[in-house]
């Protein structure tokens, strides 16, 4: 390891992991890890964790913390939260929070290998993106899908469809991202990982039901519907592609998606999808393979109806390629501008 590059671990541990651990200290554990905790608690007893009664019952054996926040994950993701039910409540979220900054520093140290990101612009990026302070803070998954999502970079082929596979068996909508995958990489280790995922999930777990999730929680979180509430798709925090249509065509009732909306969204979902699939397909160097990748990112963040400020920690990935396109091209109109390019301009010419 470099000096340059232990200097910017450091540093990126100083300025985003050491506040990190203090808002987590100093205050009470958020819903969102808590969810997780009491949701794995309802299934191992045998309970539905998508039924917010269930959750109820668990946070009344876990002596109670905080609110409740229903439960909208794949079955697949219960089993990476077996770990919580070793742990207290505020020891087993104080564990999750410290352990994400070096998630995050896995996945800078991806991104660098992958299309060699500069060190300056992965500690900016992860020291200033919001999202990424605030979904480290409430206990959020996003930064380790984030982290598998910049593996599926930079491993090998099968490997990347692992990556991909567990990042999807975390949150859905990373399975859009097969669409990079499938003409570069390989289909059937996404395939076969996906569907070990959901075997183990099924047997070790099968009270948090495939069918429960796909036909009753996806379409109603497509419809903003969180359980509990149905939200207003032009709600000030609302950060989604639906709701920047929906300034052209309102919702009709503040809870439901225009039509308009709905085709137009599903249409730019289907077609950077489709355009991806075609581009991967042609010859490109690391830079490029991290573009198409970093584009349809971007789809997959905006386009599901209700998107929070903590669902935005996933375009780092697209933010640093694009600063890294723009540090080359820098550098290399630096190196065009040099006083040693200019006489040799001058010579040949």
């Amino acid at each position: 390891m470099t000096r340059r590059s232990l200097a910017a671990i450091l540093a990126f541990l100083l300025l985003f992991g050491v506040p990190a651990m203090h808002t987590a200290y100093t205050t009470r554990i958020v819903p969102d890890f808590l969810t997780y905790r009491y949701a794995y608690a309802a299934a191992a007893a045998g309970d539905d964790p998508y039924e917010l009664e269930a959750l109820s019952r668990a946070r009344v054996r876990d002596d109670g913390h905080s609110r409740i926040s229903p439960y909208l994950y794949p079955p697949p993701f219960l089993l990476g939260m077996a770990w919580t039910a070793l742990l207290p409540a505020r020891a087993s979220y104080l564990a999750f929070v410290a352990i994400q900054p070096l998630i995050l520093l896995g996945a800078g140290a991806a991104m660098r290998r992958w299309f060699a990101a500069p060190l300056p612009l992965l500690v900016g990026v992860g020291c200033t993106l919001t999202a990424l302070q605030r979904s480290t803070e409430s206990g959020q998954i996003n930064a380790v899908v984030l982290a598998l999502i910049a593996l599926a970079g930079v491993a090998a082929p099968a490997r990347s469809g692992i990556s991909l596979a567990v990042a999807s068996m975390a949150k859905l909508s990373p399975a859009l991202l097969l669409a990079w995958l499938a003409p570069v990489r390989s289909r059937a280790a996404f395939v076969g990982a996906s569907l070990a995922l959901a075997l183990a999930s099924a047997l070790l777990l099968p009270s948090a039901s495939w069918h429960r999730y796909l036909f009753d929680v996806v379409p109603r979180l497509s419809r903003g519907d969180f359980g509990t509430e149905t939200l207003a798709v032009d709600l000030t925090l609302n950060h989604s592609l639906a709701d920047a249509l929906g300034r052209l065509w309102p919702s009709p009732d503040h809870h439901s998606l225009h039509p308009v909306v709905s085709v137009l969204t599903t249409t730019f979902t289907l077609g950077s999808a489709l355009a991806v699939f075609v581009l991967a397909r042609r010859p490109t160097d690391a830079l490029g393979s991290a573009g198409l990748l970093g584009a349809l990112t971007v789809t997959m963040t905006l386009a599901p109806a209700i998107v929070w400020d903590d669902h935005l920690t996933f375009l780092a990935l697209p933010i640093v390629v694009a600063g890294t396109g723009l540090w080359r091209s820098e550098e290399h109109t630096s190196e065009l501008q040099s006083p040693d390019h200019l006489v040799c301009r001058l010579l040949l010419e």
